[in-house]
């Protein structure tokens, strides 16, 4: 039937023969509806939080109770449950109730119900929906990070992070944190960040936030290249080593790209001696005895430790700076060792050792970490004779000693006097010798001018011997004692003996030889003055022999 077939009808009836009746008292009204029947969805709206216990009835007329309704689920939430009930103006419907538990992916989802009604003949006639668009409260989820740009960056250039999450009310913060081991450190602040790449080197996070609670990202990271940095010297073993000992340096870097190069050097001063490559170095412990350090090298630039210093253990050593300087009334020696672990010194006069006294002043002041120097004063020195002072340096690994000589250390006066009166005395001798040498010289040219008045007589002078031969004179007459001439009563020190005690001694000058040369000088002039009163004495006896 269509709509148009609404009306009222009646039963009327016709046989075979001429019976035929109507029966207009009663009749049927017959109403055709062209729209289906309305669906109701209880309730009609959907607004609960996330984790929340939802049921849903969805009710559809049933005018036939033969061919009810159908009802679906859209999209399928779960199991349903379908009844025939009865209204209390007696029509029939058809309910279904749904049941699932409210999630964030059912948050603006349009959630609907369809009922079918099918023909006697099975095909379908008609079909009425309805839905409602569930409205599901949750904190923010899905919330990661995208860097703009994504490859390696340099260190000083800025980078772009975008922080994205999902939630239900909208997320109202966003924050940037650096994830420094177990902590947190904050960055900056807002959905899009504008930073150096410097600054989130390391591994970074945004942390997002709603009315209902937080979420976070992934660890993220960037590709931040830049030249090796933090560069440190570990040393084993850490503590102080023999100094024929090897020990390892181990040089350790952070750079983007790696480090390909290791280079070790030591710091002598103002230069850069080289020592060895590679990170890891094996090496003796005397050759870095002294500061040092490592560079480490990348395809961006170079990086290098602070000095370092290893504790090598040795025995004493008396440095070459050890002297001694002797003024008129005070002697002062300086004696310089190094050692590790730091020696100790000690003085010795003639083998016997001495402490400070009146006589002996006695101090001691540091050189440096492992070395030490000590001085001592003797005050107006008296020893006449040869005396030995020797410094002793020692520590746990061995000893070395220093020996000082010095001569007649009585005051400065007495010794000068002493030199000018034998000076004096050698002068006046040698000049007694040459003034009998010319006469003896004189009497032999007399000899020689009367000799053709008495050949005779010569030689028989000759042969027997007589007259005047000059005396010899042997070294021992004229030498000089070099000890007494020596200006310098102090000899300058041995050489510095090493750890096994080699003692060694140097003497003062001798300037004996110097003495004689002036000695020469003199004498040659007093012979030309007695030279020419002989030639004079000669001329006056030829002249009383003429008359």
């Amino acid at each position: 039937m269509q709509p148009e077939h609404s009306n009222k009808y009646h039963l009327r009836l016709e046989c075979d023969n001429r019976l035929k009746y109507d029966f207009n008292q009663q009749k049927l009204d017959i109403s055709v509806k062209n729209d289906p029947p309305r669906l109701t969805l209880t309730p009609s709206t959907l607004e609960v939080k996330e984790g929340t216990s939802v049921s849903l009835k969805c009710s559809a007329p049933a005018p036939c109770l033969s061919h009810p309704p159908t009802l679906t689920w859209t999209p399928s939430l779960g199991h349903s449950q379908e009844t025939l009930e009865e209204n209390q103006d007696k029509t029939k419907v058809k309910t279904s109730v749904v049941t699932f538990t409210a999630s964030h992916l059912h948050h603006r989802q349009e959630i609907s119900c369809t009922a079918v009604y099918n023909k006697q003949d099975g095909s379908t006639e008609s079909s009425v929906r309805t839905s409602l668009t569930a409205d599901i409260s949750y904190l923010p989820k899905h919330t990661t990070v995208s860097v703009s740009p994504s490859g390696p960056v340099p260190e000083d250039s800025t980078v772009t992070l975008t922080c994205s999450s999902t939630a239900n009310p909208a997320v109202r913060t966003y924050t940037w944190y650096r994830a420094d081991g177990g902590q947190e450190t904050f960055i900056g602040t807002g959905r899009v960040l504008n930073i150096k790449a410097s600054e989130v080197s390391g591994p970074f996070f945004c942390k997002v936030e709603n009315d209902l609670g937080a979420g976070r990202s992934n660890i993220s990271q960037i590709d931040v290249q830049y030249s090796p940095k933090h560069t440190t010297v570990s040393v084993s073993p850490s503590g102080p080593v023999p100094e024929d000992s090897t020990v390892t340096l181990t040089c350790s870097s952070t750079a983007n790209p790696a480090v390909r190069n290791y280079t070790w050097y030591r710091a002598d001063g103002g230069q850069e001696t080289f020592i060895g490559t590679g990170r890891v170095l094996n090496i003796k412990a005397s050759e870095v005895s002294g500061p040092f350090f490592c560079k480490a090298e990348n395809d961006l630039g170079a990086g290098r430790s602070i000095i370092s210093q290893i504790g090598v253990q040795f025995a004493p050593q008396i440095l070459f700076s050890s002297y001694c300087t002797k003024t008129t009334d005070q002697l002062n020696c300086s004696c310089e060792t190094v050692g590790n672990p730091s020696p100790t010194l000690q003085w010795y006069l003639d083998g016997l050792p001495f402490n400070h006294s009146d006589t002996f002043a006695i101090s001691n002041e540091p050189l440096n970490e492992t070395g030490l120097r000590i001085i001592i004063t003797v005050n107006q020195p008296q020893w006449r004779n040869l005396s030995t002072l020797l410094c002793r340096s020692s520590n746990s690994l061995g000893s070395a000693t220093q020996r000082f000589y010095f001569y007649s250390l009585e005051p400065q006066t007495s010794a000068q006097y002493q030199v000018t009166l034998t000076v004096f005395i050698i002068i006046v001798v040698a000049l007694l010798v040459l003034v009998c040498a010319l006469l003896l010289v004189n009497r032999a040219q007399k000899t020689r001018h009367n000799l053709p008045k008495g050949t005779v007589a010569m030689s028989q002078l000759l042969t027997s011997g007589e007259g005047n031969e000059v005396p010899n004179t042997t070294e021992d007459d004229i030498s000089i004692n070099a000890s007494v001439l020596r200006q310098e009563d102090v000899a300058p020190p041995a050489a510095v003996s090493g750890p096994n005690n080699a003692d060694s001694a140097s003497s003062g000058p001798n300037n004996a030889e110097g003495a004689d040369k002036n000695l020469e000088k003199k004498n040659e002039g007093g012979s030309d003055v007695v030279l020419r009163e002989c030639e004079l004495e000669e001329q006056e006896q030829e002249e009383e022999e003429g008359r």
